[in-house]
């Protein structure tokens, strides 16, 4: 087991990513404005489209990224990329917790949506993911599955 990271090495890596999502909660206001929900019983569309958008870009960016700088990156860039672009900009982005409140708004008035929206968030965002990597290894030409857990980061 690693020893645990002093607050030295936390500090920086906390504002990298604190910097990256403020850019992404920003994206996501922008959308979630430009895309306004008529009433609470309505599809969530701009929820649904940020969370798949930035399902995509997650598979996208990881594989691109692996294939840059490798699973332990040696540079300044590589060391930070993935926690301001992933953990810090696509967890601002995308938001789950949206999604569990606005499939409770849905259970009020419509079981049948409420489910529809539930499912194919998940579906369609796993689907996202999948195309996201699929174009960036076509890109980038990488052979190896990506890494894609967020939580490594943490």
């Amino acid at each position: 087991m690693a020893p645990h990271p002093g607050v030295r090495e936390v500090a920086p890596l906390a504002l990298v990513v604190s910097v990256g999502g403020m850019l992404g909660a920003v994206g996501r206001l922008s959308l979630d404005t430009a895309i306004p929900r008529a009433d609470l019983t309505s599809w969530p569309w701009a929820t649904f489209v940020i969370n798949i958008s930035g399902s995509f870009l997650l598979g996208f960016l990881l594989v691109l990224l692996l294939a840059r700088f490798g699973e332990s990156p040696s540079t300044r860039a590589g060391r930070w990329a993935r926690p301001f672009l992933v953990t810090g900009v696509l967890g601002g982005f995308t938001t789950f917790s949206a999604v569990s409140v606005q499939v409770r708004e849905l259970l009020a008035t419509s079981a049948a949506t409420a489910l529809a929206y539930a499912v194919g968030s998940v579906l369609c965002c796993v689907l996202a993911v999948a195309l996201g990597s699929a174009l960036a290894h076509q890109i980038a030409g990488a052979t190896s599955a990506p890494s894609t857990s967020v939580l490594d980061e943490s």
